[in-house]
């Protein structure tokens, strides 16, 4: 939610009536701009790239939040403190 909400003020900044969103191939990545579709009237969520990935996302590659924060808690506990 507030991705969306930030999204649309956004929006209301520079006077677009659209954005193009994309994402890596990661399943966290496309988890997390999910709320950005085409319904809303707002946004053109396009397929993943490739190109957006990271180099290596290790033990954590293909992972969504949920999966990395339940099977490496730690993990997610120091991500939260950068």
């Amino acid at each position: 939610k507030m991705l969306h909400q930030f999204f649309l003020e956004e929006q209301k900044k520079v006077g677009s009536d659209k954005f193009i969103v994309n994402t890596s191939t990661a399943k966290r990545a496309m988890e997390t701009a999910s709320c950005l579709d085409e319904a809303s009237g707002i946004y053109g969520f396009k397929p993943p790239l490739k190109l957006l990935d990271e180099i290596n996302a290790g033990l954590c590659d293909s992972m969504t939040y949920q999966e990395i924060e339940e099977k490496y808690p730690d993990v997610i506990k120091n991500r939260n403190k950068d």
